[in-house]
């Protein structure tokens, strides 16, 4: 059964974490790839969509955290500032005029995009909306903006209203809505909650194949790790850190031992000196991800290669989109990161058996 994460409240209120924190850093960022001169001036092609926009649904107003929306008639020019809004548009069928860049792909796709995707037109803008993306996205004369799961702070949403375009901002936290309700949302603010709802059901449902194909996936432990620096790991103790809610939804725990330890100033995540490794002796798969080399030093300590699920073959060094997938899942990458995990959760499955 697929676990939907409810949402919880959050003192974090105005600082929106980047959907690669922590995996970016140490790392030099993208500035983001320019689809056209065009895009870039205001004069570049429309948001596109297929037929099925409900416009009677219009005038429709989201509640978020910082107030609300109020979307009078269907969108034509949408900017998708974080990785969740952008997916949901694509797979809705509706490209916007601007959305974030992978900063390791030349032409900033992720790998999970749709394959007839035409990056040429839409303007490509860096992970982390900072000051110097707000005159672009202007140029851009939006008349919808989505932000999420965008990285941006309060003064920056202030200047984004400045424009006199509606807005949405996290529904209740930073990184705090489940896909679910956001996509929900989403896809009312576009005039197509419908397609949006059969959108959460297929995913939802492919999941559940997901799990049945696995066969014991459920109630196994994980741990999430990033090598953070050259003597320490960055953990995730609780199940309400962000990456963690896609190995929740299939059903997986984290370690009792691990989630009893203190998250201290960190929220859900704890860090672990390479003396420490033994703390991940619980888990039953490893998932690690690496700022530059530092993975090296963690795969190369003997009390790392002792642990059950590296005997195993439990074990998966993923990279930095992998890392996206996970920190941020939505409609799009979720698949694609579970097809990337399989190998691993199937060892464990084996393992137990």
């Amino acid at each position: 059964m697929i676990r939907r994460r409810s949402s919880r409240p959050t003192t974090i209120i105005l600082l929106i974490l980047g959907m690669m924190a922590g995996v970016l850093a140490g790392c030099s960022s993208s500035d983001g790839t320019s689809g056209s001169d065009q895009a870039a001036g205001g004069s570049g092609t429309d948001t596109t969509a297929d037929p099925g926009v409900d416009a009677s649904a219009f005038p429709v107003t989201i509640d978020h955290m910082l107030g609300e929306a109020t979307i009078t008639e269907p969108p034509q020019r949408i900017v998708a500032l974080g990785t969740l809004e952008q997916d949901i548009l694509l797979a809705l069928g509706v490209t916007p005029v601007a959305m974030v860049a992978n900063p390791d792909d030349p032409d900033g796709v992720f790998p999970w995009a749709p394959d007839d995707l035409d990056v040429s037109e839409i303007e490509m803008l860096p992970m982390d909306t900072t000051a110097s993306s707000i005159e672009r996205i202007a140029a851009l004369k939006p008349d919808l903006i989505l932000a999420t799961t965008a990285s941006a702070d309060v003064s920056l949403y202030e200047r984004y209203k400045d424009f006199g375009v509606p807005i949405v901002a996290p529904l209740t936290g930073p990184l705090n809505d489940p896909w679910q309700d956001i996509t929900v949302a989403v896809g009312r603010a576009i005039g197509r909650e419908d397609a949006a709802l059969e959108l959460v059901a297929e995913t939802e449902a492919a999941m559940e194949r997901y799990v049945a194909e696995l066969g014991g996936v459920e109630g196994l432990s994980f741990a999430v790790a990033l090598a953070s620096d050259a003597t320490q790991s960055r953990v995730v103790n609780k199940s309400i850190d962000t990456s963690a809610r896609l190995f929740v939804e299939i059903g997986m725990v984290v370690p009792a031992g691990l989630e009893a330890l203190s998250s201290g100033t960190q929220v859900g995540a704890i860090d672990i000196s390479h003396e420490e490794m033994g703390l991940l002796g619980e888990a039953d798969a490893i998932f690690m991800a690496s700022v530059g080399d530092n993975r090296d030093v963690v795969e190369s300590n003997p009390l790392f290669a002792s642990l059950p699920a590296v005997r195993n073959g439990a074990y998966l060094p993923y990279d930095r989109e992998v890392a996206a997938g996970l920190r941020v899942p939505t409609p799009l990458s979720i698949p694609y990161v579970l097809e990337q995990i399989r190998p691993t959760l199937e060892k464990a499955v084996a393992s137990q058996q």
